[in-house]
């Protein structure tokens, strides 16, 4: 089955870019204890069944509705236990193994297997692996430790107060995100990495193995829609092996159209893989996106066409399950209706996404810029943390073609004296150092909003309430370079090095908006609240409409795509109803006349544009 064939069907998989038949998820329900006075190592819980007094629905995280635990105490240590027998597993060849795969879990994770102790992990959302032994069955205890108050775990919109204030939310403490098994030989294929050259029409797959092949072979082979373009098989020896292969029908730009990745033409490449050890062999399923990402005039390029980004700011909550989505149908949706707005690129803010999140935007072809979630202090902790799980980050989701641009970092959170303090300077330059030796193939902007040292488009965060603001600090070159060298729109200088100039990078308002139309009688906060549809549609289709008449600007990104809690900016409610007509939305959303957004910006026009 190909990778458009199953996110049309409702794609359930939790990793899709490395696909096995042979799994099964574990969501469910999970016994479950609270450990609020922190006794449980000590008096064994791992060991113990009878403190397990109350079962949670995984993966919706304690506290949610929809982990049916409501009164959740939100004390700092939770433990999980869940016994495995036959029925809980599919049929596996004898020289198969048993992974136990999590997706997501906050913060410090200890994994016991019938009492003993297999893995520690530590990291917000990041996902993990641990290879359970042979036995007939298996008791699974999970304690996750995960300290409220504690402002160096990047944590993003969590918010560390008992209860939600200003723009943050309610926190997701424990497993978050799926449980799932799957088996795999003992030598399998681990991760996958593809890697597209537009001038030499190749690709690249370099491929991690579970351990040393001293001698083995590798196949693999790509297809479009059931037509075969390239295929290679190797001889292999280590822990990992790059084959690469030609694919000579991109030499012809007659032929982009039907095999690159463009948002208005989303080519997905199936792709089989094939390892062989001895009498081992590992068969999985992948896919890629032919895609090349650069800048050139003031505009980046998706395979060397010019894109307006037309972006939202996607906070990924939902009242019911906090950052877990109700059901991948309604991950889709969300995505859908970005579409339909007219959008072609999403924000994911301050949270790690989903990897099936990714495919549907690699799928329906929505541009992606994601973040990373902040700490709130700086200190040795938060150093050492933010660069372990931003670099598993980076290894975990470098395949995603519609992922364009890297944001480590948010308006300086976690570095609040970027501007006077070197230590700060020199961490923020490390984390894109290590952004772009680690990929060469995005942009990377290192501080979203401001304070913005080595970054690749110059973005500013900008809540003008009204029309005639905004139209004034982007109307021309003269009042760029204000906004830019001096005092910014949030009263922080945009770029740091003041000899720095915007040049030939592209500029864009990565937020801007956040108007309030309150629904219901729950108080509300934005940075302009109105009291009815129609003033909210005059009031935000004036801010797009004076972005536009910028001559500089080749992007932006709204605030935001859905009311969350308190925070009741969005373009649709928090049930995801669009608070005006979807149609009007669009209409300012294009601009009434998409033609118009491509345009030179103080250079040559750009030859071909790219919706």
């Amino acid at each position: 089955m190909t990778i458009n064939d199953d996110l049309k069907m409702g794609f359930e998989y939790p990793r899709p870019q490395l696909r096995r038949s042979n799994w099964t998820s574990l969501n469910g329900y999970w016994q479950f204890a609270e450990d609020s006075e922190d006794i449980g190592l000590k008096e064994g819980w791992f060991n113990s069944a009878t403190v397990f007094d109350r079962e949670v629905l995984i993966p919706f995280p304690p506290g949610s509705e929809l982990s049916e635990i409501t009164d959740f105490s939100d004390c700092d240590v939770v433990w999980y236990r869940r016994i495995l027998r036959g029925q809980d597993f599919p049929p596996k060849p004898d020289s198969e193994e048993w992974h136990l795969n999590f997706e997501a879990i906050d913060f410090v994770a200890d994994v016991w297997v019938n009492g003993h102790h297999l893995c520690r992990h530590t990291g917000c959302g990041t996902s993990f692996s641990v290879k359970l032994p042979e036995e007939e069955e298996y008791e699974i205890v999970v304690r996750v430790e995960d300290h409220k108050i504690d402002q160096s775990q990047p944590r993003g919109k969590q918010d560390w107060l008992d209860d939600p204030h200003d723009i943050w939310y309610r926190r997701s403490t424990g497993i978050w995100r799926d449980v799932w098994l799957e088996s795999a030989p003992s030598h399998a294929i681990e991760r996958i990495w593809w890697k597209f050259d537009l001038d030499n029409a190749t690709v690249s797959a370099e491929i991690a193995f579970s351990q040393w092949v001293s001698e083995g072979q590798l196949r693999v082979g790509l297809s479009l829609r059931g037509e075969k373009i390239a295929a290679v098989q190797a001889d292999i020896q280590g822990l990992s092996a790059t084959v690469v292969l030609e694919i000579p029908q991109v030499r012809s730009r007659t032929e982009w159209d039907r095999l690159l990745w463009f948002p208005s033409s989303p080519n997905l490449i199936d792709a089989q893989l094939e390892l062989k050890v001895g009498s081992q062999s590992d068969e999985v399923l992948s896919y890629l996106g032919l895609r090349a990402v650069d800048t050139k005039d003031g505009y980046l390029r998706i395979n060397r066409k010019p894109v307006y980004v037309r972006g939202i700011l996607d906070q990924g909550y939902w009242r019911q399950s906090y950052y877990t989505a109700p059901s991948s149908d309604a991950q889709m949706r969300d995505l859908e209706l970005v579409r339909e707005m007219g959008f072609n690129t999403i924000r994911i803010h301050q949270r790690t996404p989903d990897r099936r999140y990714l495919a549907m935007a690699d799928f329906l072809g929505i541009m992606v810029w994601a973040e990373f979630p902040a700490a709130f202090e700086y200190s040795r902790r938060a150093i050492n943390w933010t660069l372990s799980q931003w670099s598993s980050i980076l290894d975990r989701d470098a395949s995603n073609p519609s992922i364009v641009v890297w944001v480590p970092f948010n308006e300086s959170w976690g570095v609040d004296t970027i501007s006077t303090n070197s230590s700060q300077r020199h961490f923020v330059n490390s984390i894109v150092e290590l952004t772009k030796a680690k990929d060469s193939t995005r942009l990377v902007v290192a501080n979203d909003g401001w304070e913005q040292l080595d970054t690749d488009i110059v973005s500013t965060h900008d809540y003008a309430t009204t029309a005639n603001e905004l139209e004034i600090a982007y109307r021309d070159a003269g009042n760029i370079h204000q906004t830019i060298h001096g005092i910014g729109p949030q009263g922080r200088p945009i770029l740091l090095n003041s000899s720095a100039d915007l040049g030939d990078r592209p500029m864009m308002v990565t937020e801007f908006g956040g108007i309030s139309l309150p629904v219901g009688e729950e108080s509300s906060w934005g940075y302009a609240v109105v009291s009815n549809a129609k003033e909210f549609q005059e009031r935000v289709s004036s801010l797009f409409e004076a972005l536009y008449k910028s001559p500089v600007l080749t992007g932006w990104c709204y605030t935001q795509l859905t009311d969350t809690l308190q925070e009741a900016n969005g373009l649709l409610t928090e049930d995801r109803v669009p608070k005006i007509p979807i149609s009007q939305i669009n209409r300012f959303v294009m601009g009434n006349s998409f033609d118009n957004q491509i345009r030179p910006r103080r250079f040559n026009q750009p030859a071909g544009s790219e919706e």
